[in-house]
């Protein structure tokens, strides 16, 4: 078990060596291309400047109460519950990659992506002065008055 970890190690030092003594002067090298192509797929989750809804949380919360529908099927059963949702900020403010993370029901989860998918841009975060893909987790509570 250690050699493997050790061998692992060393492979990749060699390979990083000989990728910096490769890409020293050609800036147009597949490894640096490879390094910008990840640099601009990259996906933080913490950041110097998060990503936020426009106006804040508390316009967030107010599109959620105004948008929201819940299910008839989940009401008529009296299904509550809170659905995790991740959804990707990019960079120009637009919300991808939205899944379910935790569900409570099918109908429930389907509304809540429905939810998500029609709001409008965010305000993207930054990461040193530069706009950044950002992963977002939004709990949405279901519950019957």
């Amino acid at each position: 078990m250690i050699r493997f970890s050790l061998l692992l190690l060393m492979t990749s030092f060699a390979f990083s060596t000989f990728a910096q003594n490769k890409d020293e002067g050609d800036k147009s090298s597949p490894v640096s291309s490879l390094e910008s192509l990840s640099e601009e797929s990259q996906i933080y989750e913490i950041v110097e400047e998060p990503a936020e809804f426009p106006g804040g949380m508390s316009a967030m919360i107010g599109f959620i109460q105004e948008n929201l529908q819940y299910p008839p099927d989940a009401r008529r059963m009296g299904i509550e519950g809170k659905v995790y949702l991740s959804f990707i900020v990019e960079k120009d403010g637009s919300l991808s990659d939205v899944k379910v993370l935790r569900s409570v029901c099918e109908s429930i989860d389907t509304e809540s992506i429905r939810l998500v998918k029609s709001m409008p841009r965010w305000k993207p975060g930054t990461q040193r002065g530069k706009r950044v893909r950002v992963k977002f987790v939004l709990p949405l509570g279901f519950k019957l008055s």
